[in-house]
C-alpha cells in the first residue's frame, strides 16, 4: 500500500492523493483500500478522480469521493443508479450507503428525494432513515408521516408503531392514524375472506387478518392509547369489525350502542350479559363502575322492539325470556321497581315470580345487614362514650408529698399533667420534654 508523508506542500499532497486514487482504481482487489482512503480526509482532485473512477467502473468509490468533498446530492444520485442497476459495481447496490447518509441529513427535500427508491427496494432498511436518525437530526414528524403514507404500507406501519409504541409520542393524531391503518388493513383482508369471516374469534383468524385484528384489539384495550373514538367509529361503521366497535362504544360511554352491536350483529346474548357484569375482562376490559344501570339498558333493549333491519338470531318471545333471565340472575344488582316498570304490562306474573322472590330476599338481606350495621354502630358508640366517661371520672388528689413520676421531685405548686394510662401525675414540663424525645 502507499503511504503519504506529511508535511508536504498543498499542491504536492493533492498530486499524491490524486495519483493514489488513480492507481488504486486501476489495480485489482483494491476496493477496500480505495474505500478506506476516500472515507478519510484527502486532497484528491475531484473532477479528475471522479472521471477516472467512472471510467474504471468504481462507482461506489466515486460516490464516496463525491460525499467526502461535500457533493452529497451527486453521491446519492450515484448510489441510486447502483440501486436501479443503471450502473454496475460488484458488491454494491447503494442501499446501505444511502441509508447511512440520509440518517444524518436535515434537509427534508433531500431525504424525501433519495429515500423513495430505498423504501421500495428494501423497506425494512429504508425506514431506518426516519426511525434511527443520527444525533441532532430532527425531521418534522407530521410531514414524514404524510410522505411515508405514499411509500407502502410496511414502512408507514413501522414508522407509526415506532413513534407511538417505542418513542411514546403522546399526540392523539398519530395514535388515531395508527389505529386507522389497522382498521383499514383488517377491513380489506376481512372483505376478501368472504362470508365465513365471522366463524372464528376476532383476532384468531389465519394470516394477515388475524395479525391486524389482534394488533387493533390490543391497541383499543390499552388505556395509554390516545385515539379518537369518534373518528374510528365512523371508519368502522360499514365494516364487520363488531368487537372493535363494541370496545369503541364502551370507551366513549355509549353502552346502548355497544349492547345492540353484541346482540344484533354478533348474535351473542352471553357476551352482552358479560359486558354488563364484567365477567369477561380479557374481552371487554375491566368491569364497569355502574353495573346496575348498564344491566337495565340490556333489559330495555331485550324487551324493546326488535331491530328494524331484522338482524339478531332470536325472536321477540325469546328476547323477553332472556330479559327475565337477566333480572333473575342479577336480582341483587337491579332496582325491582325500575325493573318492573321496564317490562311490558302484559308480562305474566308467573314468569316474574322467581325474580320477585329473589328481589325480596335480596332486599330483606340488605335490610338485615343495614340493621346489623346500625346496631354495631350503636354498640361502638356506647363503648366509646363509656371509655370517655371512665377517662374523665378519676379524682386527682395532689398533696405536699405528691411527687412527679418522671423526675421524682415534688409537684408543689407547679403545673402538672395526669397520665390516664398509667394513672400517674407528672410535671407538665417533664411531660412535654418526654414527648419531644
Amino acid at each position: 500500500f502507499f503511504i503519504r508523508c506529511e508535511p508536504l506542500g498543498r499542491n504536492i499532497v493533492s498530486v499524491i492523493d490524486t495519483a493514489l486514487v488513480r492507481v488504486l482504481a486501476e489495480l485489482p482487489d483494491t476496493a477496500p483500500k480505495l474505500a478506506r482512503f476516500l472515507l478519510s480526509p484527502n486532497s484528491a482532485r475531484l473532477e479528475e478522480c471522479e472521471r477516472h473512477l467512472k471510467q474504471h467502473g468504481r462507482h461506489h468509490a466515486r460516490a464516496l469521493l463525491l460525499r467526502q468533498h461535500g457533493q452529497v446530492d451527486e453521491a446519492l444520485e450515484v448510489w441510486k443508479q447502483l440501486g436501479s442497476q443503471k450502473v454496475i459495481d460488484a458488491g454494491h447496490d447503494g442501499v446501505a450507503d444511502t441509508v447511512e447518509t440520509l440518517r444524518g441529513e436535515s434537509s427534508l427535500s433531500l431525504v424525501f428525494k433519495f429515500s423513495s427508491w430505498v423504501l421500495k427496494k428494501r423497506p425494512s432498511e429504508g425506514v431506518r432513515i426516519f426511525t434511527e436518525p443520527k444525533e441532532g437530526v430532527a425531521l418534522p414528524v407530521a410531514k414524514v408521516i404524510d410522505f411515508l403514507s405514499d411509500c407502502g404500507d410496511q414502512v408507514y406501519q413501522q414508522f407509526l408503531e415506532h413513534l407511538v409504541m417505542e418513542k411514546n409520542d403522546r399526540n392523539p393524531i398519530f395514535h388515531t392514524r395508527l389505529a386507522l391503518f389497522y382498521v383499514d388493513s383488517a377491513h380489506v383482508l376481512q372483505r376478501d375472506q368472504g362470508p365465513n369471516v365471522g366463524t372464528v374469534d376476532a383476532g384468531s383468524e389465519t394470516g394477515g387478518l388475524g395479525v391486524f385484528r389482534s394488533k387493533l384489539l390490543q391497541f383499543l384495550r390499552n388505556p395509554d392509547m390516545l385515539y379518537d373514538t369518534t373518528v374510528l367509529l365512523e371508519r368502522t361503521a360499514k365494516t364487520k369489525l363488531y368487537l372493535e366497535r363494541v370496545l369503541l362504544f364502551r370507551q366513549s360511554g355509549q353502552h346502548e350502542q355497544a349492547l345492540n352491536t353484541i346482540l344484533n350483529d354478533m348474535n351473542d346474548f352471553d357476551k352482552a350479559e358479560a359486558y354488563c357484569t364484567g365477567a369477561l375482562p380479557e374481552l371487554f376490559g375491566p368491569p364497569l363502575e355502574d353495573v346496575t344501570s348498564v344491566l337495565m339498558v340490556l333489559v330495555a333493549i331485550l324487551v324493546g322492539p326488535p331491530p328494524e333491519n331484522g338482524s339478531g338470531s332470536i325472536g321477540v318471545s325469546a328476547r323477553m325470556d332472556r330479559a327475565i333471565e337477566v333480572l333473575e340472575k342479577h336480582a341483587d344488582l337491579v332496582n325491582p321497581a325500575k325493573a318492573l316498570e321496564a317490562l311490558p304490562q302484559f308480562t305474566p306474573l308467573n314468569k316474574l315470580s322467581k325474580f320477585i322472590h329473589s328481589s325480596l330476599r335480596s332486599a330483606l338481606h340488605d335490610s338485615r345487614q343495614q340493621s346489623v350495621v346500625r346496631q354495631l354502630s350503636k354498640v361502638n358508640n356506647i363503648m366509646t362514650m363509656s371509655e370517655l366517661v371512665e377517662t374523665k371520672s378519676p379524682v386527682i388528689r395532689i398533696t405536699r408529698e405528691s411527687n412527679c413520676h418522671m423526675c421524682d421531685k415534688r409537684i408543689g405548686d407547679k403545673a402538672f399533667a395526669f397520665l390516664p394510662d398509667r394513672r400517674k401525675v407528672v410535671h407538665l414540663k417533664c411531660y412535654r420534654d418526654s414527648e419531644k424525645k
